[in-house]
């Protein structure tokens, strides 16, 4: 007991007097060089700002502040995000280095595999690497790149000669694709997209994704469908910082024309989400946001109440997320634009404020929050306006296996009316009983979507989707009762 006692206060010793950046045990501890280099094996265990590191052999060189992990390397955040590597080099004053033969577990269930990673001061490099959310040791399906980067300046992955592999057969080739870390709705991702709609009704859709420049990716795509007919254009995102981003599209259709716009997003910075090693490789929760967008377009008009419309244009300014009095949280929106259904036509302004605020959480097993919404439409071409004092109340819980919310809707107030179709079928004009269920019985996974109206006793929206899991992709099949709407289609979870 006291040899136990007393080479752990030597060691304790020999650390202080290493001047150590970080903190470290280890079975064995050895000072070289006039105490320049730091050595440490066995069981090595170290704790460096947010992460926390583990191997066999460590070394440390004071005078480069290089740190050296060799043998079993095992790398946690705080975010959850996991990686192992057969050796780890970092410069601790510019956090640049190598790690070789990596193997990294998200904690959005990314597992993702490279030889060689190469740490910059602004960029993460992943060469010969895979993705994939399957977590057999054989993955059923999964993304092989040639060479991957990740921007730490505006969170872009970048990859170069990507192969989509199922059950071990190359199955689609990409020559470039692009995607936000740090905004799930952006997205460059240029796999094949096909199904039915009302609008459509049979689509098909290939992309190609591309890199101009650091900050600009591009989308080409080409397409066509059985009631609109052959479908081109581009879409491009320019990214000066992380949490901005400028989207510009433009897309040609044979039988409607013009399709696209632009949009402009900010989104709160969180220091703390992206530092080195794996942490760039998460999406993290959303915060304040401000969302600007331009929109045009022509869509076909299917003669049906479930119709899309006219807008030229729409311009819309959106504040979401921001922290407010007494708990609660502010979201808003100001839009404007020219509409026309197969009715009516003019112009359309619209004024939306929320504030929300969570009452009740236990232990995630039931969560309740209210929110209220008041919403003015005005018209100004016929000089009508519609508002709206919204009250909802929503109920979160978990049972057995599924996921449910509940909202009751009252409304308030509810003065004017709205002279176009496609306002009184979208959007709440009657006291509402809605529900969000998904239903998890492996291989199957079904979700229903209602949203009845008390008063009118009819609904507003019904959808349900079948969803079938087999190892890890599924097949979707989804119907809406109300809209007269079919989809299909094969999908990857979690991507």
């Amino acid at each position: 007991m006291f040899r136990a006692l007393l080479i752990f206060f030597l060691s304790m010793s020999l650390i202080a007097v290493a001047g150590l950046p970080f903190d470290v045990e280890a079975d064995h501890f050895k000072l070289v060089n006039k105490g320049e280099v730091f050595y440490a094996s066995g069981n090595v265990v170290i704790a460096y700002k947010h992460y926390s590191l583990k191997s066999n052999d460590l070394q440390y060189s004071k005078k480069n502040n290089e740190l050296k992990l060799v043998g079993d390397v095992s790398i946690y955040d705080r975010q959850n995000n996991h990686l192992m590597a057969d050796s780890l080099r970092l410069f601790l004053d510019s956090e640049e280095g190598e790690i070789l033969n990596g193997h990294i577990r998200t904690n959005k269930d990314y597992i993702i595999q490279s030889t060689r990673i190469v740490l910059k001061s602004d960029v993460i490099e992943l060469k010969d690497c895979s993705i994939t959310t399957c977590q057999s040791l054989s993955p059923e399906w999964y993304f092989k790149s040639q060479f991957l980067s990740v921007n730490q300046r505006n969170n872009f992955i970048n990859a170069d000669q990507n192969t989509l592999y199922f059950y071990g057969l190359p199955v689609f080739y990409i020559p470039s694709f692009s995607q936000s870390v740090s905004d799930a709705t952006i997205s460059n991702r240029p796999t094949p997209e096909f199904g039915y709609n009302q609008i459509d009704q049979t689509f098909f859709n290939v992309y190609l994704g591309y890199l101009l420049s650091e900050n600009i990716t591009g989308k080409a795509g080409v397409g066509t469908s059985e009631r609109r007919g052959f479908r081109y254009g581009a879409t491009h995102i320019y990214t000066p910082q992380k949490n901005q981003s400028l989207t510009i599209k433009t897309y040609d259709v044979h039988q409607t024309g013009f399709e696209g716009g632009l949009s402009y997003r900010w989104q709160n910075e969180d220091d703390d989400s992206f530092q080195p090693f794996i942490s760039a490789l998460f999406i993290p929760s959303e915060n304040k946001t401000i969302n600007a967008s331009f929109f045009m377009d022509y869509l076909y008009d299917t003669s049906h109440y479930n119709e899309l419309y006219h807008s030229l244009p729409d311009v819309r300014l959106a504040v979401d997320h921001i922290p407010f009095y007494f708990g609660f949280e502010v979201s808003g929106e100001i839009a404007t634009g020219y509409y026309m259904d197969r009715i009516n036509r003019g112009n359309r302004h619209q004024i939306l404020a929320n504030l929300k605020r969570d009452i009740l959480s236990i232990h995630q097993f039931l969560i309740v929050n209210n929110q209220i919404q008041l919403k003015d439409n005005y018209y100004s071409d016929d000089l009508v306006y519609w508002r709206r004092l919204l009250n909802s109340t929503s109920f979160d819980f978990d049972l057995l296996n599924t996921e449910n919310t509940l909202t009751y809707t009252k409304i308030l107030v509810n003065n004017g009316g709205s002279p176009f179709i496609f306002d009184t079928i979208n959007e709440v004009n009657d006291d509402e009983l809605s529900t969000r269920s998904k239903i998890t019985l492996l291989p199957v996974i079904l979700s229903v979507n209602s949203d009845y109206q008390i008063n009118n006793k009819s609904f507003r929206n019904f959808q349900y989707s079948l969803h079938w899991v087999f190892q890890c992709w599924q097949l979707d099949f989804s119907i809406n009762t109300v809209w007269k709407e079919v989809s299909f289609g094969i999908s990857i979870p979690n991507i």
